[in-house]
């Protein structure tokens, strides 16, 4: 007797970022990119691509959670202090889900020292306005203090 079989194999492979420009592929279709090209066939599809022409490039503007077809730098996050009654600083931004937002404050513009931990916002939806509380210094005693936001893929 003879025993035969047919074995049938077949290999896929997903990869996030085909093209390795750094932008996921998922977020260069979804804004009209072509995930294929890191931007050596057009300029625009990669990372350094600004087809707006809005001064940001397509890096900056995932990083952002802008539109890379939209000219929209007017969107740029913004951070806003909120004096409370006791005289202590709460800072309001919005946030994105899967980044990580770390604050910085300084007294002089040349020494900058962090605030709190970092935020990491993993499987989160966008908060219009995360709010955090400048503990550091209730009440503020110096003259003037300045604060940085530094936005980050986790």
């Amino acid at each position: 007797t003879t025993t035969s079989f047919t074995l049938s194999l077949e290999l896929s492979a997903v990869c996030a970022d085909c093209d390795e420009d750094g932008l996921p592929d998922a977020w260069e279709t979804a804004n009209s990119l072509d995930p294929n090209d890191d931007g050596s066939t057009d300029i625009n599809n990669g990372a350094n691509g600004d087809p707006d022409a809005d001064g940001m490039n397509n890096a900056t503007e995932h990083l952002l959670g802008l539109n890379p077809q939209l000219a929209d730098a007017h969107l740029f996050p913004r951070l806003m202090a909120i004096l409370n009654a006791d005289q202590s600083l709460t800072l309001d931004f919005a946030s994105l889900g899967d980044r990580r937002y770390r604050l910085w404050w300084s007294d002089d513009l040349s020494v900058w020292k962090r605030l709190g931990a970092d935020i990491v916002t993993l499987d989160e939806a966008p908060n219009p306005h995360r709010q955090v509380d400048d503990a550091s210094q209730a009440p503020i005693t110096e003259d003037r203090r300045f604060y940085r936001l530094e936005i980050l893929l986790p």
